[in-house]
């Protein structure tokens, strides 16, 4: 049974992710971060490894590839009285060589998708 069929054969609970990828150009310049903060995930993945082809929708596949890897993670805390939000693990990947024009043409979809999309550098809008 495939993770992607939805058997019973599935962890019995989930752990809470939130997915950032960051959009380079090809100077190195940061130009898109696209996020969601209600990924459930199996486990944490480590840095170096990949997000599972077929994982995302075939619009963010199409910006991030079929299996990104894991940049590295950044781990937000509960902390009582002064951040009281939820724990959540935010699984970062970084993607080269992308046009900003293709992330504004995808910015409709992707708010329908639920991802926050935020513009940098000298094209933000």
């Amino acid at each position: 049974m495939s993770p992607m069929s939805g058997g019973a054969s599935g962890p019995a609970s989930q752990t809470a992710l939130g997915l950032r990828f960051e959009f380079y150009d090809e100077d190195g310049r940061m130009i898109a971060t696209i996020v969601r903060e209600d990924i459930k995930g199996a486990a944490v993945p480590r840095q170096g490894e990949h997000i599972g082809t077929g994982s995302l929708s075939p619009l963010v596949h199409g910006l991030v590839g079929e299996s990104p890897a894991v940049d590295h993670l950044e781990h937000f805390l509960r902390v009582p009285g002064t951040r009281d939000w939820a724990p959540l693990t935010m699984v970062v990947a970084r993607v080269r060589a992308v046009e900003s024009a293709q992330l504004r043409q995808a910015q409709e979809a992707l708010d329908v998708e639920g991802w926050t999309v935020f513009h940098h550098g000298d094209d933000a809008a």
